[in-house]
This record gives C-alpha cells, sequence and structure tokens, in this order.
C-alpha cells in the first residue's frame, strides 16, 4: 500500500489491534507470545505452549543442508547474469508507473527513478 495512512496498523485504522485482529493472526494468543517475549535466552525457548514451533531443525552447522531434498543440492549452482540492454521487470514497473508515489525508488532498479529528497 503506497499510502501509510491506509495500511494495516496505522493509528486511524486501529493501531496494532488491527493487525492483531487480522485473520492471518487468527490463532496467535498475543499474551503468551508477550509473555514468552519478555524472558530471554534459554527460559524462553525452553517454556511449553502454542508459540513453540511443531519442527525444530537440528543443525551440526551454519551451512548444514541435510532438510534439503538431496536432489537439489547436488545440482551445480548456475549464476544468472542480465545483460546491460535487457530490461528488467523492475524497470518494466516502472515504467507502467507501479511505483509512482513512492518517495523513494532504488535508482538501480529502474530507468529514471526519481531523487530521494528529505521530507519536511
Amino acid at each position: 500500500m503506497k499510502d501509510p495512512s491506509m495500511r494495516l496498523g496505522a493509528p486511524h485504522l486501529g493501531g496494532a489491534t488491527s493487525i492483531k485482529r487480522a485473520s492471518f493472526f487468527r490463532g496467535v494468543n498475543w499474551n503468551q507470545l508477550y509473555r514468552r517475549g519478555a524472558r530471554s535466552g534459554a527460559a524462553a525457548s525452553s517454556s511449553s505452549g502454542s508459540a513453540r514451533p511443531p519442527f525444530v531443525p537440528r543443525l551440526a552447522s551454519p551451512s548444514d543442508v541435510r532438510y534439503f531434498d538431496r536432489d537439489f543440492v547436488s545440482q551445480p549452482p548456475v549464476l544468472s547474469e542480465v545483460e546491460a540492454a535487457e530490461s528488467t521487470a523492475a524497470e518494466e514497473a516502472n515504467a507502467a508507473g507501479a511505483f509512482d508515489g513512492f518517495d523513494y525508488v532504488h535508482p538501480s532498479c529502474c530507468r529514471a527513478a526519481p531523487a530521494a529528497g528529505p521530507k519536511n
């Protein structure tokens, strides 16, 4: 949503309460989640309750890929390069006006990105 005043969580739309009531978060026990976050370290992770994930992978190292499909991890990595003359999806979206109304559009993704200036 381009207009921040119309985004979920905007003060006049109910603030944080509107986010908590969104269907995506149905079933979240916000009080329990808050209590877990108020504790630190092992105490928070060892508490019981519905906030505990159903599966916690046991990794031997940060590069442990045992839970990925073997067919996927056996494939050689392929780098894809975009020719400078080719149009990217972001450039096409910008040309179609997809970023109109945004305060800032990163110059690397668009041909004629508007300059970002300080907001007053």
